[in-house]
């Protein structure tokens, strides 16, 4: 049996025929005791999530999804980020896959946790004395730079740190309904330890680094910490391959691209990378 993992395929973005060649390099490989697992960023519109992950419809074992923030993007009046993410959670049911937002999913003895995650400036740089206010409008006014998110991503007021705190809950929830288990994988889209973010850190940019504070929060890592049973935590969102081994578990980012997929599976024999 045998885990795949992969995320930010951004059909939009893209060639569709490269989505379809990642999905018959899948099918070819896997066989019905696999397991497929896409951590989000499909596309910006539904009908382009919808496209991408009917590519792997004929995927022959078990599959699995989250969502990820350009999932949930819409115009202003269109779709509330929320309903977005909760209607992402039908879709990926009627399209065969599981959706982990929702409830765990057990491979035998192995519990498969994942939720979306999201952001809170823990990742920030406190050198650089950015104004916590510019995160919190996700707006640079001197660098002339933003993150979409700000625009696209609408949730009705909550601020944040409030998304966050129900990803939080959401992930606890879970890994608590699944505390007997020997072995736990988490899967998230952003990302959970800010050991992942690119070091040294005096290499990026200033832009960059201020950047970075969207990409995840460290109090999902803070978290994972506290369940010995997790000995993966896989995230995308990134777009680069990067591994941290704390104590008890590995975390490992995905390196898809706009130009390259990877493929992260997980077996009883370790971790391999996959690269198309």
């Amino acid at each position: 049996m045998r885990i795949f993992i992969t995320s930010d395929l951004h059909i939009d973005q893209r060639d569709r025929n490269e989505i379809t060649r990642l999905a018959s390099w899948l099918e070819n490989l896997a066989k019905k005791d696999d397991y497929l697992i896409l951590a989000g960023d499909y596309a910006n519109s539904l009908l382009g999530i919808s496209e991408c992950i009917k590519q792997f419809d004929r995927f022959p074992g078990q599959k699995a999804a989250i969502a990820g923030n350009h999932d949930l993007w819409a115009a202003k009046g269109e779709w509330l980020a929320q309903e977005r993410l909760d209607f992402l959670q039908q879709l990926f049911t009627e399209r065969g896959f599981h959706p982990l937002e929702k409830s765990p999913l057990f491979i035998g003895d192995l519990a498969v946790v994942g939720a979306m995650g999201w952001y809170d400036y823990s990742f920030r740089d406190e050198t650089l004395g950015i104004p916590l206010s510019f995160y919190q409008n996700k707006w640079h006014p001197e660098l002339n730079v933003g993150w979409n998110d700000r625009t696209y991503c609408h949730w009705s007021g909550k601020s944040d740190l409030e998304i966050t705190s129900k990803q939080l809950d959401i992930l606890k929830n879970h890994l608590d309904s699944v505390a007997n288990a020997k072995k736990i994988l988490v899967v998230t889209h952003h990302l959970t330890q800010k050991r992942l973010l690119f070091h040294p850190r005096w290499l990026i940019s200033k832009k960059w680094r201020f950047l970075n504070a969207f990409l995840g929060s460290q109090q999902f890592g803070d978290l994972f910490e506290q369940y010995p049973a997790i000995k993966n935590v896989v995230s995308g969102h990134v777009h680069t391959s990067k591994t941290f081994h704390s104590k008890t578990c590995r975390y490992d980012t995905i390196g898809t691209t706009y130009t390259k997929f990877e493929i992260i599976e997980l077996s009883e024999q370790g971790v391999i990378r996959h690269q198309l």
